[in-house]
């Protein structure tokens, strides 16, 4: 197994965690509210960016859906080279 392999097979399980993460991420006003008393005031160009984007439901679902595709689309490429040697 080459390092190629495993490295393509790792970054697809972060896509997979990044998006099945996002699922159960809240983002409506009052997690905003709860982040900003403890962490301070969010920017929106940084931190507080996410917010405004996981708020729109449309938005948030097509990126769970990329992000898991995207993982899977590597995962399933990862394995196909190893078992094809």
């Amino acid at each position: 197994m080459e390092t190629d392999q495993i490295l393509i097979i790792v970054c697809g399980a972060i896509f997979l965690i990044f998006g099945v993460g996002f699922i159960f991420a809240k983002t409506d006003e009052s997690a905003r509210k709860k982040d900003e008393k403890r962490f301070g005031p969010l920017p929106n160009i940084s931190m507080g960016g996410w917010y405004i984007l996981g708020q729109n439901k449309i938005l948030k679902y097509f990126m769970i859906a990329i992000f898991i595709m995207i993982g899977l689309i590597f995962i399933i490429s990862g394995l196909a080279q190893i078992f094809s040697l």
